[in-house]
C-alpha cells in the first residue's frame, strides 16, 4: 500500500534534484539561485519555482513563447538614483539577474524592473519570462556626479569645446584631485602592471579597449562626473596647447601652469605630480594629465613599440607639451564638455 504522501514527496525529490542539477550546470551558489530564480518573490526557491526554472536548462524557444517588451534597453544612471524599466507582456512572472551585481542589481516589482546602483561601472541586466527561455538585456552604466563648484570654462577655442575648472576628484581650481591609471575609473594604493586591471600582470598583456576611450566606461572623467563630462582626445588637447599662451604661476600657494585662451579666459593645471608603484613624484614641479587617446603602436627592426602607452599632457616650469608613457601609472585628469 502506498503512503498517501508518496506522490508529494516524490515530486519534492524531483524538484530538489532539478535544483541541484541547475546549480551544478550553472555553477551557482544557493544565494545566487535564490536571487535569480525566486519566481514567486517569497525569499526562497520552492517547487513551483523549480518547475519554471527547468526551462533554463532544457528549454528551447518556441513560436508561442511569451514575448516581452522593455521600455528601455540602455540605462545611464548615477550612484545617487535608482532607475526603472517597464516590462510588458509574458506571464507577469519575470526572472532577472545582473552580470555584475557589484555595479548594479535588479529587483522585479510587478511589471517594473527596478535597478539599484552600487558602484561606478557597467553591467548587463537580464530579464526573462518565467515560462520562457529568451533573454532580454538592459545595458546599464552607473556614473557619478560632478561637484557643484565645477565650472565650464569657455576659452574661445576654435572648436568651442569647454574645459572643466578643476581636476577630476577636486573641488577647487588648485586641487590636485585623483590619480588614475589610463582606462581605470578609481584610485588605488599601487600603480604598476601587477595592479593594473587592463592587463594580465605585464605590459605585453595589455588589453585593447580602443584607441579613443572618451565617454566610455573606461573614461574616469565621464564615470566619476557623469553627464556630458569626458576625457579630452589628442586633437582637443593639441588645440588647447596651440591656442593658449602659457606661464608658470601659483594659485592659492599651489604651483602650476596657466593657459590664457583667445578670449582672455584662463585655465590652471596644478603641478600634481604623478603616481608610480606606491609613491607620488614631482608634486609642485610637474603635472601629467591623461588624454582619452591611446599611444601609437609601431614596429621597427622586428620590435613592436608603444604597447601599453597612452598620450598625456605634460605641464612643467618651462613648457606645456604632449607626450606618451606607460598607462599603468597614476596621472591627473581634466574633463571637457561641449
Amino acid at each position: 500500500m502506498k503512503h498517501p504522501n508518496h506522490t508529494y514527496h516524490s515530486s519534492k525529490r524531483v524538484a530538489v534534484l532539478a535544483l541541484a542539477l541547475m546549480a551544478t550546470v550553472l555553477q551557482l551558489s544557493a544565494q545566487d539561485i535564490t536571487t535569480r530564480y525566486d519566481v514567486n518573490h517569497d525569499g526562497e526557491v520552492n517547487i513551483t519555482d523549480v518547475m519554471y526554472i527547468v526551462n533554463y536548462i532544457i528549454g528551447q524557444p518556441v513560436d508561442d513563447e511569451p514575448a516581452l517588451t522593455l521600455s528601455a534597453t540602455e540605462v545611464a544612471m548615477t550612484l545617487a538614483q535608482t532607475d526603472t524599466v517597464k516590462i510588458s507582456g509574458g506571464s507577469s512572472r519575470y526572472l532577472s539577474s545582473s552580470s555584475d551585481a557589484s555595479v548594479a542589481y535588479p529587483v522585479v516589482k510587478d511589471s517594473l524592473l527596478v535597478i539599484y546602483p552600487v558602484a561606478l561601472g557597467g553591467t548587463d541586466i537580464t530579464v526573462r519570462d518565467a515560462k520562457g527561455v529568451r533573454d532580454y538585456i538592459v545595458r546599464v552604466t552607473v556614473t557619478g556626479e560632478a561637484p557643484e563648484s565645477v565650472e565650464l570654462l569657455d576659452l574661445g577655442l576654435p572648436s568651442g569645446l569647454k574645459w572643466a575648472s578643476c581636476n577630476v576628484g577636486a573641488t577647487e581650481t588648485e586641487g590636485y584631485g585623483g590619480y588614475y591609471a589610463w582606462g581605470e575609473i578609481s584610485e588605488k594604493e599601487t600603480y604598476d602592471w601587477a595592479s593594473y586591471s587592463l592587463c594580465d600582470g605585464s605590459m605585453g598583456t595589455v588589453r585593447d579597449i580602443g584607441a579613443d576611450i572618451s565617454g566610455t566606461v573606461y573614461d574616469a572623467a565621464h564615470m566619476n562626473w557623469g553627464g556630458t563630462w569626458r576625457m579630452p582626445t589628442y586633437d582637443e588637447v593639441h588645440e588647447l596647447v596651440q591656442n593658449c599662451t602659457w606661464k608658470w604661476t601659483t594659485v592659492n600657494g599651489v604651483a602650476g601652469r596657466e593657459g590664457t585662451g583667445p578670449n582672455g579666459t584662463t585655465i590652471f593645471f596644478p603641478a600634481a605630480g604623478y603616481r608610480a608603484n606606491d609613491t607620488t613624484y614631482s608634486i609642485g614641479s610637474y603635472g601629467s594629465y591623461w588624454m582619452a587617446t591611446h599611444g601609437a603602436v609601431y614596429s621597427s627592426g622586428g620590435i613592436t613599440f608603444g604597447i601599453g602607452n597612452a598620450y598625456y599632457l605634460s605641464v612643467s616650469k618651462t613648457k606645456s607639451y604632449i607626450d606618451s608613457y606607460y598607462q599603468n601609472e597614476g596621472y591627473s585628469i581634466r574633463a571637457v564638455s561641449e
